[in-house]
């Protein structure tokens, strides 16, 4: 008898064993799945929305990004032109707290609604450039297109628009070509020659960078008894009233390049380019790329185009640019 219940124990441990490893597998799915739920009701990282309200569209986005939040982009139009394309409005505001990955709806402004001509008599060239710039079509087009302007002698600054075709106060009905008559100054406007006799390059520039005249640079090596590094003669004599931008030849007495020592680690000379001839005086700006990285500033100066040309006393191997409106040439 004790041999049959002993079997019969026997016939049950495999049963015992498949049900308790049917369970124990039950329980690891159960485990698993209260910990993804858990995961699942914490949620993301809460963060703090920057704000954003008045900054250029792009800059924004990339605040947003960094914040792990999806901007949705709303247009409409502003009274600012120099508005377009910059934050008008953000929901929610600039410190609420989200979680990652939510939505912020950004206001951006796609510019005035332009319907009649701006007035710009009075203000300057490269305002209205600008303006009307910012001024387009539902579909990006231009809505006001400015012809090469007509420039004419007045007392009136230097790029101020005198007058403009069509007129301020056109209705708008399709794409506008505008035509301005812009000053160019008063010839009668007087300069007086600076001394510059004796004067080191840095100390020309300095007086360059002030004055409104325009200087012909030219230089020789320096002769014996002659100062190096300096101005030996000029075409007009100082102390002489001129018209203003007039032009005035300038020649400078160089050391010659020894090739060696302190002396060979400058370099002396005169940049010289041709660029467009301008109606009045623009701003430029020569600047010398070391060969060590550095980036100076060799002098900012107000020129009337044409012949152009710097002295400059820089490291030896230097590359020289001048920046002009639109342009840089380099040497």
């Amino acid at each position: 008898m004790e041999e049959i219940n002993e079997l019969k124990n026997q016939n049950r441990h495999p049963v015992f064993t498949f049900f308790f490893a049917a369970l124990s597998a039950v329980l690891l799915m159960g485990v698993i799945a209260l910990a993804v739920f858990a995961l699942a009701v914490r949620g993301k990282e809460e963060v703090l929305v920057p704000n954003v309200t008045g900054k250029e569209l792009t800059a924004a986005l990339q605040e947003m990004q960094q914040k792990e939040l999806y901007a949705k982009v709303l247009l409409r139009y502003s009274d600012n032109a120099e508005e377009k394309g910059h934050i008008l409005e953000q929901n929610p505001k600039g410190g609420a707290i989200v979680k990652a990955g939510e939505r912020v709806t950004l206001t951006v402004s796609r510019g005035v609604i332009v319907t009649h001509v701006p007035d710009y008599t009075g203000t300057l060239l490269d305002y209205a450039r600008l303006s009307v710039k910012s001024m387009t079509w539902a579909d990006g087009s231009a809505l006001i297109k400015v012809a090469d302007p007509i420039y004419k002698t007045s007392n009136l600054a230097e790029g101020t628009i005198l007058s403009q075709e069509p007129p301020s106060g056109t209705p708008i009905t399709d794409a506008v070509v505008m035509t301005f008559v812009v000053s160019r100054g008063n010839n009668s406007q007087k300069s007086t020659v600076p001394e510059l006799t004796g004067k080191s390059v840095s100390d020309v520039l300095a007086v360059m960078e002030k004055s409104r005249l325009i200087f012909d640079f030219t230089s020789h090596e320096a002769l014996e008894g002659e100062s190096a590094g300096s101005v030996t003669s000029m075409g007009t004599a100082a102390g002489e009233s001129v018209a203003d931008y007039s032009r005035i030849a300038v020649d400078f007495a160089f050391p010659a390049q020894s090739g060696e020592g302190e002396a060979a680690k400058t370099v002396y000379g005169i940049f010289n380019v041709t660029v467009s001839d301008y109606p009045y005086a623009v701003p430029m700006s020569l600047r010398a790329d070391t060969p060590e990285g550095e980036s100076l500033v060799i002098a900012n100066f107000m020129h009337k185009g044409g012949s152009v040309s710097v002295p400059y006393a820089a490291p030896l191997g230097s590359r020289f640019t001048l920046s002009v409106p639109g342009k840089e040439i380099t040497q």
